[in-house]
């Protein structure tokens, strides 16, 4: 009779580890699930990060280009004052003489 009872409770036992057995092999896959899941959007959004990366590099070139363009035409400008200048004073100065003459 003893012998039947711990057989029973063995038997109860182990049906309880089989059901959390199952229990816990389904969460393992939810969780296997996820984290395939996880490194996908981790791939994805390291790509992204890199096309990012690139469009940054490439606005900064531009940027880079662009500044220089402007220093370029700002010089132009300065010399073209500086010719204004030169021109409006050898004209004065040619005025006067003519006058004096």
């Amino acid at each position: 009779m003893e012998q039947s009872k711990e057989i029973a409770g063995l038997l109860e036992f182990g049906k309880f580890n089989d059901s959390l057995v199952t229990a816990l092999s389904h969460q393992v896959g939810k969780f296997q699930q996820l984290l395939a899941q996880k490194d996908q959007i981790i791939a994805f959004q390291s790509e992204q990060l890199d096309h990012y990366t690139t469009i940054v590099h490439n606005n900064n070139q531009s940027i880079g280009l662009l500044e220089k363009e402007i220093r370029q035409r700002d010089k132009k400008l300065r010399r073209g004052k500086w010719h204004k200048v030169l021109l409006s004073t050898s004209l004065i100065v040619l005025g006067v003489v003519v006058i004096i003459k």
